[in-house]
């Protein structure tokens, strides 16, 4: 499946644990905005509204905003969308239809909701649902990658994660975790949320998806906050072997993992927080 090249990609972290300049908010979670030939796109929305102060202070016009895309149904990533949305008015809101199920993480003996709004609230909201389950081209050059195929034995969701289906509650696969692959003249970009799916099954379903082979960069969080060594080890020799031009880690990298990462593959890596800008 391919969606044609890009010539002018500009990618902005609005909404990140920890921020870069004053005026801008860190809130824990993660959002992004994608603009590709002057096209814009959200991708995720953090947790609550500081996002829509973040977009202000950045200069971002929210008329701009063509399109939202969620990365999956987590609070921290899809829960910012109630505060947009009253901000911005109806937009297009694009996630997996496992997204809007109800979420869970395991706390002791019990669990912590950890879910989205409800989509009929999001709807009251403005919200017009899109709901893919597969890849969807966006706009021109710009894939919503669908379910990402699980193809190694070394990467799993990175927690302890439930869902609530149809009454029962039953470990969460992430079905939902989707990643955006743009592709431009001097390779793929790929922007991802948290990376539930592993971090190489989504660079290397991306390269399958767009037939682009070269990755020129991965921009978003990587889930490599619990890595174990055997995790990380294989990581990096598959990121080495990529030879990708920037990683910029962000929101659920956890800080080890990310020195281990910079470690091993020097000034290439870097951390994406609120104001982080990458121009291609």
């Amino acid at each position: 499946m391919k969606g044609g090249e890009v010539l002018d990609v500009q990618i902005s972290v609005v909404i990140e644990n920890t921020a870069q300049f004053p005026g801008i908010i860190g809130e824990y979670g993660l959002g992004m905005l994608v603009k590709v030939d002057g096209k814009s796109i959200l991708f995720d929305t953090g947790m609550a509204g500081g996002i829509v102060n973040n977009l202000k202070t950045m200069g971002i016009p929210g008329q701009s905003i063509e399109l939202i895309a969620i990365s999956h149904g987590h609070f921290d990533h899809a829960g910012g969308l109630t505060a947009l949305l009253d901000d911005l008015g109806p937009r297009h809101v694009y996630l997996h239809p496992y997204a809007a199920l109800p979420k869970y993480t395991k706390v002791g003996d019990g669990s912590v909701f950890i879910g989205m709004p409800r989509p009929e609230d999001l709807e009251q909201k403005g919200a017009r649902l899109v709901f893919n389950e597969g890849p969807v081209t966006l706009v021109p050059g710009v894939i919503l990658s669908g379910t990402i195929p699980r193809t190694n034995d070394f990467e799993d969701s990175g927690g302890n994660f439930m869902i609530e289906a149809e009454g029962c509650m039953a470990a969460d696969t992430f079905a939902d975790d989707q990643a955006l692959y743009i592709t431009h003249p001097e390779g793929l970009i790929v922007v991802g949320g948290c990376a539930h799916a592993g971090m190489i099954n989504t660079l290397e379903y991306g390269r399958q998806l767009s037939g682009v082979k070269k990755i020129k960069a991965w921009i978003g969080g990587t889930h490599l906050m619990t890595a174990g060594e055997e995790r990380m080890y294989k990581t990096i020799e598959y990121l080495k072997g990529y030879d990708i031009d920037i990683i910029s880690v962000s929101h659920c990298t956890g800080f080890l993992a990310a020195a281990k990462l910079y470690g091993a593959l020097g000034s290439r890596v870097s951390k994406g927080e609120c104001g982080s800008s990458y121009t291609f």
